[in-house]
C-alpha cells in the first residue's frame, strides 16, 4: 500500500473512514487533506516532515555516542 511519502507531485490517495471518506493530495511543501461530511468539505495543508517516514535516513542528532571510557574514570 502506497503511503504519503510514496506520492508524486498532485497524485492523491482516497482513503475511506467511518466517518467520512478522505483525500490526501501532494503539494509543493507537503499535503492536503480534505474531508467530505454531507455538505461540508474541510482542507488542512500538512507540511513536509520526514518525522514518520519510514524511509528517511536518520539525522546526526538522533544519534547518541557514548563517551570514551578514559572519560569516565
Amino acid at each position: 500500500m502506497k503511503t504519503i511519502y510514496d506520492l508524486e507531485l498532485h497524485e492523491e490517495l482516497k482513503l475511506i473512514l467511518e466517518y467520512s471518506p478522505l483525500t490526501i493530495l501532494r503539494v509543493p511543501g507537503g499535503w492536503t487533506y480534505t474531508e467530505y461530511h454531507n455538505e461540508k468539505t474541510t482542507t488542512t495543508f500538512v507540511p513536509y516532515n520526514d518525522e514518520f517516514n519510514p524511509k528517511a535516513k536518520p539525522q546526526p542528532e538522533d544519534y547518541t555516542e557514548d563517551p570514551p571510557e578514559d572519560t569516565l574514570k
